[in-house]
C-alpha cells in the first residue's frame, strides 16, 4: 500500500484549481458589494471602531476586524469592502483546503468551496 503525502493546495497536477475555482466564485459573487450602500450594522461597527459613537457592537471578531483596519482604511468603503472580499475569498479557499484533508475528491471540495461562496 503507497501512500502519497500531498499538500492539499499545491500547485502539481492541478491540486489547486477547486481552491482557485471557489475563490473566484466567493470574490465574483460578492463583486456588487463595491458600489452598492453599506447596510446600517457596517456604519455603525466602524463608527465605533472610529470613536464616533459609544458602545462596542458585534462579536469580538467583528470588534477586532474594524479596531485593525479603521487605522489603515479610515471611511473609506471601498478599501474595507475590498479586504472583505478577499477575507470571504480565502474562507472558501480555507473550506476547499479541509475538504482535501478529510478525503473529498476533487469535485466534491470544488463543490463544499463553491457551496461556502454562495
Amino acid at each position: 500500500m503507497q501512500t502519497t503525502s500531498r499538500h492539499p493546495l499545491s500547485l502539481r497536477d492541478g491540486a489547486a484549481l477547486p481552491g482557485l475555482i471557489a475563490f473566484a466564485a466567493a470574490v465574483c459573487g460578492r463583486l456588487p458589494a463595491l458600489g452598492a450602500w453599506w447596510s446600517g450594522s457596517d456604519w455603525s461597527r466602524l463608527a465605533a471602531a472610529a470613536g464616533l459613537e459609544g458602545g462596542a457592537p458585534g462579536w469580538p471578531l467583528e470588534r477586532l476586524y474594524w479596531a485593525l483596519t479603521w487605522p489603515l482604511f479610515g471611511l473609506n468603503a471601498d478599501a474595507h469592502a475590498f479586504i472583505r472580499l478577499g477575507l470571504h475569498g480565502l474562507a472558501a479557499v480555507l473550506v476547499v483546503a479541509i475538504g482535501a484533508r478529510a478525503g473529498l475528491g476533487r469535485r466534491r471540495r470544488t463543490l463544499a468551496g463553491l457551496v461556502w461562496a454562495v
